[in-house]
């Protein structure tokens, strides 16, 4: 056949062109490819042509939208800026000055966008309107044993620390009120990330680290080195979900006691370790945590402070020395974190010991203390939602109390927050007590110790804070 194609001058086909085999063999050629048919195509989209209502609709959009502008700009120009957000217990940034080294650094556009964030108009009403925003979109699971875990966004991963205004300082009574009981253990409480809902009382969810331990217990190692002629004490605090939280929160890997206790056995001998996890679990049932809050109260404090004067062979007065005053309307940092409605209609209260001697209180700035404020040791009155603050004035860089004690003793106590409610009760003891918070200060610390003479260093800290990058971070940064 394919003599007769050439005879007749017909070139033979490749395969691979169909059209050819399609004329020579028909329809059923051996390569016919199907094609595929397109039942009912859809017809071409034309834009809907714009009618006199969009065209309207469009030009009230542009022009609410450039109002909210306008007016967000002039409400910026006149309203005065907040230095504080007691919502969320923090400085605000405030306007950078405009300088052509700022503007031409890149430095002043940096420090313009966070001071317009912090000072935006009406960011207070546009944070609470967030909150319940924040709860619709919260994404659950569950463990194995059927908890509820919520992811929850939480504001203190900085752990910058909080500090007063000292030029906002007040001192006034407020009416007395009775110790609550601490509560019991609810087996089906709620977590919310690392929170759990119990009744009316928050609290976080501790987890080990033992690389954290290890470092954590190297830097107080370190700190002792450091400051040879004085005696060094180290006291880590339990928190509250180790006495009221379910068994789950208090055994294994989130035991708080065998935490304590691994750290401690990890310390060098010079190093004095105070036990406070037992005289504050003997008294478990009085009103020592906060409920909304996850600090201690000053009850709580003066447990360990009944631990620490025995590690230290002197006296502790008696609780019952002491006159108390409270401090009444604080929903802390795990209400911030939850906005649970349970907590806001069950807050806390303060309970302040007044100090049994004088004490002047003095913040610096730097270690070379040129720069003092005066303050208070315990307050009997705090403007703001943080009432914590009514101690020693929340977390400040360095302080300085000169007691009516005439013993010639001088402490140093290195401490964060939880410290604040703690060194109160030292002015039974010493005659000056020097606080730092490695946090907000840099300085030298072995040669502050010799240079004041300073024959006790005392670091205070709790379990989640030696776990803390941060505050580790700063504390190491003091002692080399």
């Amino acid at each position: 056949m394919l003599k007769r194609l050439t005879k007749n001058k017909i070139k033979p086909v490749s395969y691979d062109n169909n059209d050819e085999i399609y004329r020579l063999f028909g329809d059923e050629g051996p390569h016919r490819k199907k094609e595929r048919v397109i039942e009912n195509p859809k017809p071409e989209m034309n834009p809907r042509p714009e009618t006199k209502f969009t065209k309207i609709l469009y030009k009230v959009s542009a022009a609410v939208f450039a109002a909210v502008l306008v007016i967000l700009g002039f409400v910026s120009v006149v309203d005065k800026d907040k230095t504080v957000s007691e919502s969320e217990n923090r400085a605000l940034a405030k306007r950078p000055k405009l300088t052509a080294s700022a503007v031409f650094g890149g430095d002043f556009s940096v420090d313009f966008e966070n001071y317009y964030s912090d000072n935006f108009p009406a960011r207070d009403f546009f944070i609470k309107l967030n909150q319940p925003l924040n709860k619709l979109m919260t994404q659950f699971r569950f463990s194995d044993d059927g908890d509820v875990v919520v992811d929850v966004n939480k504001s203190d991963g900085d752990f910058a620390g909080e500090g007063v205004d000292l030029g906002n300082v007040t001192d006034a009574m407020s009416e007395m009120k009775d110790n609550t009981a601490a509560v019991t253990p609810d087996e089906d409480a709620t977590v919310k990330g690392t929170i759990i809902l119990s009744g009316d009382r928050a609290m976080e969810i501790y987890t080990y680290s033992e690389s954290s331990a290890k470092r954590y217990a190297s830097i107080i190692n370190s700190l002792a080195k450091s400051v040879p002629t004085a005696k060094v004490y180290s006291i880590i605090a339990p928190t509250s979900v180790e006495f009221y939280g379910t068994k789950k929160y208090r055994s294994g890997e989130h035991s708080q006691h065998d935490a304590i206790k691994n750290v401690y056995s990890m310390l060098d001998p010079s190093v004095t370790a105070v036990d406070v996890y037992s005289p504050i679990m003997e008294k478990a049932d009085e009103y020592i945590y906060f409920r909304t809050d996850h600090h201690w109260t000053a009850r709580g404090a003066y447990y360990a402070y009944t631990a620490f004067c025995k590690a230290a062979n002197t006296q502790a007065p008696p609780i019952a020395s002491y006159s108390t005053h409270n401090i009444d309307g604080f929903l802390g940092s795990l209400y911030r974190q939850t906005q649970s409605s349970a907590l806001k209609n069950n807050p806390d209260y303060v309970e302040c010991f007044e100090l049994l001697t004088q004490a002047e209180n003095t913040v610096y700035t730097s270690s070379a203390m040129t720069d003092g404020v005066k303050t208070y040791v315990v307050a009997k009155k705090v403007s703001g939602d943080n009432k914590y603050l009514a101690f020693i004035s929340g977390d400040q860089p360095l302080e300085k109390i000169t007691t009516g004690v005439t013993n010639g003793k001088k402490i140093l106590v290195i401490k964060e927050s939880f410290g604040n409610a703690f060194v109160p009760f030292l002015c039974n003891n010493y005659q000056e007590v020097y606080v730092v918070d490695p946090r907000k200060i840099d300085m030298n610390l072995p040669e502050f110790v010799k240079n004041n003479g300073i024959g006790e260093v005392l670091a205070v800290n709790y379990c989640f804070g030696m776990s803390n990058k941060f505050y580790c971070d700063s504390l190491e940064s003091l002692i080399k």
